[in-house]
């Protein structure tokens, strides 16, 4: 009968052997989607630029006109927004396999119309800078058809100079939500600047 004997030497590369033959598990990696975000048509005149977190996480901002995309691991996320004046209440997008697209609203905005009186010309006011809380607006023309301005809820005030140095005092004006205030600039309510 023959005798085999292993040496204990040995044991080591074998044990080797029979371990590099087999890679080490790896973990799997999570697919990873867009969000994309862009700020609607009626948030016009009303916001430039919306600032955006992504479950408490800062994901940038993005202007009007343009699109901030942000990559997010699949499932629901909580997304808040501000911008210089407005707020829009936390909610959740769910993403999947795919690019999810999010469109920022103004809907709580009312807007503030702003009619410049068709008598003017009889003053030699051809055309008229807005003001609204003390920031220009836009330059209107003595016209029967207003100009709407987006605002938040709440009073607002509005002004006006003239291109011959009239100018109106700022006149307080309440928003609603979802709703047209009008104002009109009447030319017998001007003031004439002194020379």
């Amino acid at each position: 009968m023959r005798k085999f004997v292993i040496s204990f030497a040995l044991l080591p590369l074998i044990f080797i052997m029979a371990c590099s033959g087999h890679d080490s598990p790896t973990e799997p990696q999570s697919q990873k989607e867009t969000m994309a975000f862009m700020i609607d048509g009626d948030c016009y005149s009303l916001v430039s630029l919306i600032k955006v977190w992504v479950d408490g996480e800062y994901a940038g901002s993005v202007s009007y006109g343009g699109e901030l995309d942000y990559e997010a691991t699949p499932g629901d996320h909580t997304i808040t927004a501000t911008s210089d004046n407005y707020q829009w209440d936390a909610f959740q997008i769910h993403v999947s396999d795919h690019r999810e697209t999010h469109s920022f609203q103004c809907t709580k905005a009312g807007f503030l119309c702003v009619f410049i009186d068709d008598r003017c010309p009889n003053y030699g006011i051809t055309s008229v800078n807005v003001f609204i809380d003390g920031k220009y607006c836009g330059t209107q023309v003595p016209s029967e058809t207003a100009t709407c301005y987006a605002c938040m809820p709440g009073s607002h005030t509005v002004s006006g100079t003239a291109n011959n140095g009239a100018y109106w005092n700022a006149t307080t004006v309440d928003i609603i939500a979802n709703s047209q205030s009008y104002f009109s600039l009447n030319c017998g309510d001007m003031s004439i600047k002194k020379q």
